[in-house]
């Protein structure tokens, strides 16, 4: 998975008519493991304070990436 903070933002034809600042891409070798990560993702992107940082457009990766690590461990605490 890569995530691209894009430095200008490129219209898209988005249903919300805003363009895009933020590309996600992933790549995996089963449908199973694509599916699964595109469901981490999700859950990762209900949170407020990452989604804050992502649409800013000045945020810093490694501000988005700590953030996206504590999601994590987070996550990783209550899958147990």
């Amino acid at each position: 998975m890569a995530l691209f903070l894009l430095r200008e933002p490129i219209e898209f034809d988005a249903v919300d008519g805003e363009p895009v600042k933020t590309l996600f891409v992933v790549v995996s070798p089963t449908i199973p493991l694509h599916l699964r990560l595109l469901a981490r993702l999700g859950q990762v992107l209900q949170d407020p304070e990452l989604r804050t940082l992502l649409r800013s457009g000045g945020a810093s990766a490694d501000a988005v990436l700590g953030r996206i690590r504590t999601l994590e461990a987070l996550h990783a605490g209550t899958s147990r």
